[in-house]
């Protein structure tokens, strides 16, 4: 069994305790991350007391083609792909555009849990993440650059959580070592694949 947890745990840390291992104390810091802590102690539980064969992660933002447009990267994407039709005006609205995150690609995800499925050891937490911090500009930015399109960003106070970590990176050495995961697919080409995605619902006029 595979219990999913999130690097939300972690709660807020300072640049000296980056990148993140699985040793780290948590300290959720919202709802969510309260009950993916609950959620892994209970997993903990059943797999020391019960004898369950249970693996934890620890997984760190994941993204890639079919994400909703409720998810950061795939928003920003899709309106890149609207601008780029005349859609849209080259402005993008963000919250805190300098909160950094470690984003991976949904594919090196399944692929890391279908792994720990079959080699993980019981009762183990293990990150899934791609180890390189991506600010929510740099990300803007990085699009500007590939497709060759200018735009403005547009800070909006009401997309700014009230609490919200100002960095977040993980270390995969764990799982590297337990199972040889490590992420394979560039963010670049994680782009790539969700900019087509959005471009193709957008010739379909769906979006």
């Amino acid at each position: 069994m595979l219990s999913v947890g999130s690097s939300e745990q972690y709660g807020i840390v300072s640049n000296e305790n980056l990148p993140l291992t699985e040793d780290r104390s948590q300290c959720p810091a919202n709802p969510y991350a309260v009950a993916r802590v609950a959620q892994e102690q209970l997993a903990m539980i059943y797999a020391s007391g019960y004898g369950l064969d249970i693996c934890r992660t620890r997984s760190f933002n994941h993204c890639g083609p079919g994400q909703p447009d409720r998810f950061v990267v795939s928003a920003i994407v899709k309106q890149f792909v609207r601008i780029a039709h005349d859609l849209q005006d080259p402005v993008i609205p963000i919250g805190n555009g300098g909160i950094i995150r470690d984003f991976i690609d949904v594919r090196d995800v399944v692929d890391a849990y279908r792994l720990l499925l079959t080699q993980g050891k019981r009762g183990e937490v293990y990150n899934i993440c791609s180890g390189k911090g991506r600010s929510i500009r740099d990300i803007v930015t990085l699009l500007s650059d590939m497709y060759h399109i200018d735009v403005e960003i547009h800070q909006e106070q009401s997309r700014i959580r009230p609490i919200d970590n100002p960095r977040i990176v993980g270390s995969y050495r764990k799982i590297q070592d337990h199972v040889g995961w490590k992420p394979r697919i560039p963010f670049e080409e994680n782009l790539r694949g969700m900019f087509d995605y959005w471009d193709l619902l957008r010739s379909a006029e769906t979006i």
